[in-house]
């Protein structure tokens, strides 16, 4: 099976959580027997795409040999979608993973963190009544969406665009790299001198809410480190940023970007008593997952699919309201770090696994476009 992974290389320059699953499945899926990946990032502007591991671009009717193309996370432009779904193979598979998350709570905090933002308010409520229904919607191109949980499903369904009947959905955990030895190993960094501490984990953006946390942690004594920093070629981040340094506390600390998977950031985790996001939602955060394999409590915002994964050993926030904030993080803070048994009950799911679901998803999607193909013939 030929498979290209497609991220819109907007997303790969921002370097967010969309773009970490996007990877992580496409080196998941070179380790399985019969399949080839390659990944590309596609220019939705100029039609064309390039190899991650070249810079020479290729056009678009390259897609012709692959039996799968799946968009990772899913190019929602219509005119960029049409122009790789005409240049596909006739018989190939057309996937999307939406990552899809929308609800009101979701907007509102988008919204209170960046003022610019405020017209996703409208939007909403545009959509709920009404006043867009009839435009072309990209989902509608897609022969298979791949959702990250149930929960994300049931949102799409509920604030999604309709899909026309051959649509097919299919559920694929979000995964989890196995953690090295030296994982468990790793000091306290440098910049971290407080014994016990709240981790803060994500880029910088509006959705996370970090501003939010602060405020609503004002009076609290606890120490927080923030781990990551603003989103790279985003001025809006930036802003966002340095807007919540200059609120901050002197006592949290903001560590910046710090490289996946180094000591350093098995450090901050590994040490923290508790991890939160308070986040508008999610689906859930890859920073989410590695925390708690680490053994530290996790405080995941209600809104997204964190209670399908973390069940019981989590706590979970409101985060339009401070006070839901602080009574929970204090929540987690007692609770403590993750006992063994709770740590047993979480689903932390290998990426391998998750490569050789999707592909098996991939097959029974394509059977079905085959039977369909056929059902059509005169």
């Amino acid at each position: 099976m030929r498979v290209a992974i497609i991220t819109d290389e907007r997303i790969a320059r921002l370097g967010a959580g969309d773009w970490m699953q996007a990877r992580q499945t496409c080196r998941a899926m070179r380790e399985l027997a019969g399949v080839s990946v390659d990944h590309f990032l596609v220019d939705c502007q100029a039609n064309t795409l390039r190899r991650t591991e070249e810079s020479d671009n290729v056009p678009i009717s390259r897609l012709r040999q692959y039996e799968v193309c799946h968009a990772i996370p899913a190019i929602r432009g219509v005119s960029a979608l049409a122009g790789i779904a005409a240049h596909r193979g006739e018989r190939s598979l057309l996937v999307a993973s939406p990552i899809f998350w929308d609800s009101f709570a979701h907007r509102l905090i988008c919204a209170y963190n960046d003022p610019q933002s405020w017209p996703v308010i409208f939007n909403f409520f545009a959509n709920r009544v009404g006043l867009r229904r009839g435009t072309r919607d990209a989902y509608s191109l897609y022969d298979l969406l791949l959702f990250n949980s149930e929960a994300e499903v049931r949102s799409f369904r509920k604030r999604g665009p309709p899909l026309p009947n051959g649509v097919q959905i299919g559920v694929v955990p979000n995964g989890i790299e196995p953690l090295p030895a030296y994982a468990h190993a790793c000091e306290r960094p440098k910049q971290i001198s407080s014994n016990e501490y709240i981790v803060y984990p994500g880029v910088f953006s509006p959705r996370k809410n970090q501003l939010g946390f602060i405020c609503a942690m004002e009076r609290s004594p606890r120490t927080v480190i923030f781990l990551g920093g603003a989103l790279p070629s985003s001025e809006a981040s930036a802003r966002y940023y340095a807007k919540c340094r200059a609120t901050a506390p002197d006592r949290y600390v903001f560590m910046g970007p710090v490289p996946h998977y180094s000591e350093e950031f098995f450090g901050a985790l590994r040490h923290a008593r508790v991890a939160c996001l308070a986040s508008s939602c999610e689906t859930p955060g890859l920073a989410l997952l590695e925390a708690a394999a680490l053994g530290t409590r996790v405080v995941a915002p209600m809104e997204g699919s964190a209670l399908e994964y973390f069940g019981a050993a989590a706590e979970y926030v409101n985060p339009l309201r401070p006070s839901s904030i602080r009574e929970t993080v204090n929540l987690a803070w007692q609770r403590g770090r993750l006992s063994l048994s709770e740590m047993a009950t979480i689903q932390l799911h290998p990426w391998i696994e998750i490569a050789n679901s999707t592909v098996a998803l991939y097959r029974a999607g394509l059977s079905a476009r085959r039977i369909a193909n056929c059902v059509r013939l005169p």
